[in-house]
C-alpha cells in the first residue's frame, strides 16, 4: 500500500504538553518512535532534538508499509523575575513592574493592570500577591517566573507597640502622632518612626520632662 505522513506540527516546545499524532495515510496505521506512547508525542520523554516519527499500516492482505518524518523539539525560553521591590505600602502610588527577563513579555496578577505594565495596591488591598512574568520567543515557545510582592499597612492610625512596652508608646489622634515616654531619660535626643516597609516617616527631637 502507498503510506504518506504529513504531521501536524513538527516541532515543539520541551515544555509543550502532549500532542496527538495525524497526518498518517490511509488511516487505521500505527505511530512509532522516540516520545511516542498510544499515538500521541510527549516532548518532555523525548527532550530536545531532532526525532523520527514513523507511521506503518497494514492492508487486508497483510501487505505493509510505512512513512516516516522528524519533529524537532526545540528548548523553551529561561525566563526570569527580580522585582524592583517586593514590599509596598497600600497607600503607594502604582508600581511600574520590570525585572522580567528576556524583555518583551507580559506582566499578570492580582492588583496588575497588564496594558500599562503597573502594580496597582490600591486594586490588591493588603496581603500577598504573585506576579507572573510571561515570555514568547520566536518558535512561539512560552515560560514563566513568578515572585511575590508584599502590601502593607503604613497608616498612622495602623501603629503599634509591644504589649509589653509601657515605657513607649505611639498613638494616632486626629491625624497626629502622639509619642509618649514614661520615665526614659532621653536629653537631646532624636526619635525616628519607620513604616512597615521600613520607610522614615517620621522624625523628630525629644527631650524629657519631668514635672
Amino acid at each position: 500500500p502507498a503510506v504518506s505522513l504529513k504531521l501536524a506540527k513538527d516541532t515543539l516546545c520541551e515544555n509543550a504538553s502532549s500532542i496527538t499524532l495525524s497526518g498518517g495515510s490511509p488511516a487505521g496505521g500505527t505511530y512509532s518512535g522516540t516520545g511516542v506512547k498510544n499515538g500521541a508525542f510527549d516532548p518532555a520523554t523525548s527532550g530536545k532534538g531532532e526525532f523520527l516519527i514513523t507511521y506503518s499500516y497494514a492492508d487486508a492482505h497483510s501487505c505493509s508499509n510505512s512513512a516516516s518524518q522528524k519533529i524537532v523539539v526545540v528548548a523553551a525560553p529561561e525566563v526570569t523575575l527580580k522585582l524592583p521591590v517586593d514590599t509596598l505600602c497600600d497607600d503607594a502610588d502604582q508600581l511600574m513592574l520590570t525585572g522580567g527577563l528576556p524583555a518583551g513579555g507580559t506582566y499578570t496578577g492580582t492588583g496588575v493592570i497588564a496594558k500599562n505594565g503597573v502594580f496597582d495596591p490600591a486594586l490588591s488591598g493588603k496581603g500577598m500577591f504573585l506576579i507572573t512574568y510571561s515570555y514568547f520567543d520566536g518558535n512561539s515557545c512560552s515560560n514563566s517566573a513568578s515572585q511575590s510582592i508584599v502590601v502593607k499597612s503604613c497608616t498612622v492610625k495602623d501603629v503599634k507597640t509591644p504589649a509589653d512596652n509601657d515605657a513607649i508608646r505611639v498613638l494616632s489622634e486626629a491625624g497626629n502622632i502622639i509619642i509618649l515616654l514614661h520615665d526614659i531619660p532621653v536629653t537631646n535626643s532624636e526619635f525616628e518612626l519607620f513604616n512597615a516597609i521600613g520607610e522614615k516617616s517620621f522624625m523628630s527631637a525629644v527631650s524629657s520632662q519631668r514635672p
